[in-house]
């Protein structure tokens, strides 16, 4: 990608795209917010003189209506939209706080399975050990660190609470 390329991606990113990009990288995250915060202050205090930039010639209705309905009405909702997406990722970072979150805590309950396969397998035959380390083995392969792999081992998480260790095991066979 070349520089140029990048800098408008950039001033993209900051001024008018709303994504989950933005939010997972805290220094783009702050200066996007700074600029937006600015900009919306722009348009509270001088919002009244915007309106001068936009004069129309009053004599004829049916351009005065196209006027309203292909100019004045896009460019609203336009900032609407701007306004509402910049508050939703203040507050996706603010009450969410992606990466903030430690997995050592959170899978308790599958920490508590993996304990139970691990002194489980001490008195087994190695053929059944390695049918219930294959049957768990889902659980050693998800990298805690990805955000989608972390979504599926909160889900097997939170069902593992209601279960007794051999349901576990069967409902990560898939019985």
């Amino acid at each position: 990608m070349s520089k140029l390329t990048y800098i408008f991606r950039l001033l993209f990113d900051l001024l008018i795209a709303f994504s989950v990009a933005t939010c997972l990288n805290p220094f783009k995250w702050l200066v996007a917010m700074f600029v937006r915060v600015c900009i919306i202050y722009a348009l509270c205090i001088y919002g009244d003189q915007f309106s001068s930039y936009f004069q129309m010639d009053e004599g004829s209705s049916i351009g005065a209506v196209c006027y309203d309905l292909f100019l004045i009405a896009p460019l609203c909702l336009f900032v609407l939209w701007w306004v509402f997406t910049s508050l939703i990722m203040f507050l996706s970072v603010l009450y969410f706080r992606p990466g903030a979150r430690t997995n050592s805590a959170d899978y308790r309950e599958i920490s508590r399975f993996i304990e139970w396969r691990d002194n489980s397998m001490k008195y087994m035959s190695y053929p059944d050990a390695q049918k219930l380390i294959q049957a768990s083995a889902v659980l050693n392969n998800l990298d805690k660190s990805s955000p989608e792999a972390s979504l599926q081992l909160d889900r097997i998480n939170n069902v593992m609470k209601f279960m007794s260790y051999t349901e576990a095991l069967d409902y990560l066979r898939g019985k």
